[in-house]
């Protein structure tokens, strides 16, 4: 059974210029112990999908509907109180930049104890102190009981992440959300914070929902994986399934821009066109404008999401002989990307 279960979620946001659906349609799933990959380019959702489902958008200016049950709650419907008692404390989310994400007046260790207190208001402040160094020291970081007197500036950038993540698993959360949270590390500390969140997974038994635009990542990382374009749900499989046999163009184009494993090209493929405004979408597929193999049909019929066969669900209008045929030639990239480092 799922424990993280969401369902046409669907995120507006209101602006000057009129109504933004930025999340429309959004349906996936996570189980206990399973990392699921959200997947897409900047602008697709990914990162509105997690806000909306932890509530953490302005109401007065947005509006978020569907469904998203967590532990057999749906929550976008139970009152604010709960909302706060779940959020940080079973559901956690590491941000992307934690330079941002951390108060830079405050030392590390009052920062990652308030996250502890304020879900646990029995603890003392002194066993508060000495879970958060152990949490540091889970999370490899040296000399953790000094570096909780250290204030957010006085670390590296790899160092910082590390604290995000000791601070979002400070509750053994069930669920943790990384929201791209390497894009600003260097390719070895990169390396080291997944290999740090795969362990962590590992012995605390979370679900981990990981958003990413990177599918070398994906590859490494993910078991499941969601591919978002324009709001909405274009593909979704099993990591294995989406490298070995992708079904979607949008899918092709991330694959083809791959570094090194663009079919033997010298030069970097790019998807052509830029995304759609989502003031004015299109009628039917949203990627139209942008694919190679676009057809009558996606001008005025959104393609509606279909499963291709168990766990393999695809958005697409091409003929699914054509799309196994297309998939074929990206067999090879897949070799390479899932190549043991």
């Amino acid at each position: 059974m799922a424990l993280l279960e969401v369902k046409d979620l669907q995120t507006t946001f209101f602006t000057d210029d009129g109504a933004v659906r930025a999340v429309d349609g959004v349906s996936f799933s996570v189980e206990a112990g399973q990392v699921v990959g959200i997947v897409g380019e900047s602008g697709c959702g990914k990162s509105v999908t997690m806000l909306s489902i932890m509530r953490l958008l302005s109401a007065r200016h947005s509006a978020t509907t569907g469904m998203a049950s967590f532990d057999g709650e749906d929550l976008l419907s139970i009152p604010n109180k709960k909302m706060r008692e779940i959020r940080g404390k079973q559901i956690s989310k590491i941000f992307q930049d934690p330079m941002t994400s951390l108060n830079p007046v405050y030392r590390i260790g009052v920062q990652i104890v308030e996250a502890l207190r304020l879900h646990d208001k029995a603890i003392s402040r002194v066993a508060a102190f000495d879970r958060a160094e152990q949490m540091l020291a889970a999370v490899g970081i040296p000399s953790p009981r000094e570096r909780l007197r250290s204030y957010p500036h006085e670390l590296s950038g790899g160092m910082r992440q590390r604290v995000m993540i000791a601070m979002a698993l400070i509750n053994d959360p069930k669920v943790l959300i990384a929201d791209e949270p390497t894009t600003a590390l260097d390719v070895t500390t990169q390396a080291q914070i997944l290999e740090l969140i795969r362990k962590l997974r590992n012995e605390f038994s979370s679900a981990v929902v990981f958003i990413t635009h990177d599918l070398g990542v994906v590859a490494e990382l993910c078991d499941e994986v969601v591919v978002m374009y324009a709001g909405k749900v274009v593909e979704s499989a099993p990591v294995d399934e989406i490298f070995e046999n992708p079904q979607h163009p949008y899918t092709w184009g991330l694959l083809g821009s791959l570094p090194g494993r663009n079919l033997g090209n010298d030069r970097l493929y790019s998807v052509p066109g830029s995304p759609p405004s989502l003031l004015d979408p299109p009628t039917g597929c949203r990627f139209m404008a942008r694919c190679a193999h676009a057809m009558s049909i996606c001008e005025t019929e959104p393609p509606l999401e279909i499963l291709d066969h168990s766990e393999h669900a695809v958005a697409c209008h091409l003929d699914p002989g054509f799309r196994t045929t297309q998939a074929i030639a990206f067999r090879s990239i897949a070799n390479r990307v899932q190549e043991p480092r």
